[in-house]
């Protein structure tokens, strides 16, 4: 079976490439469009036609090539007066106006050889009766007594009647089909307005989420209010206790003994440099005895003076580092500007629960709405199972929410 065909400048046909389909193929156009050119060009390739009429005007060669189901590829090519085949990539020349001997093996296209003429039994010509037909009885007689592909003919025949009542098989199922086809889109002809009507459900869905969104932030917002609330009730328990507490007492005036423990500080300081000093001399030899020492021993009266009042500053440091600090006056005006600002997120929230009923009665009409839509269609467009309203409005995230 041929499953391939290319013709190159071949007559009417500059490059042209055919596929026949499997069983039968049907060329049709109009006339003058290379029909009959393409008949002509399997004649030349499987009887090599002498001649060069099938060369396209003005080229110099021209090319069938023919690919079989067999994956044979046989071409034949006339360049000027040179004719050539190649079968399977080998190059056959110098045929003498014959055809190579592994040609009709591969084509199965050649004559029916007889004991008279040979028999052309694959290619019929335009306005000439069917094969056999115009035939002597004799004639007949002897091709089907010589000819070898008789059974081939009939295994053709049988094959092509095989081939009919498939097709008339299909064509029948094909029918049958299309009638069922038919019945299911009468059944599904009302998908539009239910698609519609889901759409505007949709819609609706998307607008209700939307508030129920609206509603979850108010719930916040309330919830934070609540929140806010008890601290604002707390500050004001706490200022009512306080209120009821003793002034603090006055402070004394502490520059005096801030001057005095910076004195000890200096002082202090100044003894660890003589405590030092003292340290350092002690290796040091005695020194020798001076001859007036009052001016010393005044010194030693004053040393040991300042070192008795360093201690005693000392003393009242301690002392007054362990008194307890004031406590720190309260400012009530932060509490009375959130008590302002409480009363003002009171009446706010008084408006958003009014909002939120508002809300929940549009909730409320929606879901009506939706179980009416749903009563109505009563069978899912999806799955094909029965709806049930009360079941399928409790999955919805507008309910989860709702009862939240």
């Amino acid at each position: 079976m041929i499953k391939r065909i290319e013709l190159i400048n071949f007559m009417s046909h500059r490059h042209t490439v055919i596929e026949p389909a499997k069983g039968l193929t049907v060329i049709v156009g109009e006339n003058n469009t290379g029909k009959s050119a393409l008949i002509s060009a399997l004649q030349v390739l499987c009887r090599n036609a002498p001649g060069d009429y099938m060369v396209s005007h003005g080229e110099r060669e021209c090319i069938i090539r023919v690919v079989t189901e067999e994956e044979d590829e046989i071409e034949w090519k006339r360049k000027n007066r040179t004719v050539s085949y190649v079968i399977n990539g080998t190059d056959i020349h110098r045929l003498g106006g014959g055809v190579p001997d592994a040609l009709h093996e591969r084509l199965r296209l050649g004559l029916v050889e007889t004991e008279s003429d040979p028999f052309e039994i694959h290619f019929g010509e335009q306005k000439k009766p069917i094969f056999l037909l115009n035939e002597s009885p004799s004639r007949r007689a002897a091709f089907f007594a010589s000819s070898s592909d008789t059974i081939k003919l009939i295994e053709m025949q049988n094959l092509h009647r095989r081939n009919v009542q498939d097709a008339k098989t299909l064509e029948n199922e094909l029918v049958r089909r299309e009638a069922e086809l038919d019945g299911r889109l009468d059944k599904l002809a009302s998908i539009d307005s239910l698609g519609q009507c889901i759409d505007d459900l949709e819609k609706q869905y998307g607008d209700i989420a939307g508030d129920m969104d609206a509603a979850v932030r108010l719930y916040e917002k309330i919830d934070a209010l609540f929140e806010a609330r008890e601290v604002v009730s707390r500050c004001i328990a706490m200022a009512s206790a306080t209120s009821f507490l003793a002034p603090p007492p006055s402070f004394f005036d502490t520059a005096g003994i801030k001057g005095l423990i910076e004195k000890i500080v200096a002082l202090s300081i100044r003894r660890d440099k003589n405590a030092d000093w003292i340290e350092a001399y002690g290796p040091l030899a005695p020194a020798p005895e001076i001859a007036d020492v009052s001016t010393l021993r005044a010194v030693i009266r004053r040393l040991e003076k300042g070192l008795s009042d360093v201690m005693y500053y000392e003393v009242i440091a301690g002392s007054v580092s362990m008194l307890t600090p004031p406590p720190e006056m309260v400012d009530v005006g932060g509490l009375k500007n959130h008590i302002r600002k409480m009363t003002a997120a009171a009446a706010d929230c008084k408006s958003q629960k009014d909002a939120l009923e508002k809300i929940k009665r549009e909730i409320a009409k929606a879901g009506s709405s939706l179980t009416e839509c749903i009563e109505k269609q009563g069978i899912c467009p999806t799955c094909g199972q029965e709806m049930d309203p009360a079941l399928f409005i409790g999955m919805t995230p507008l309910v989860a929410g709702r009862k939240k």
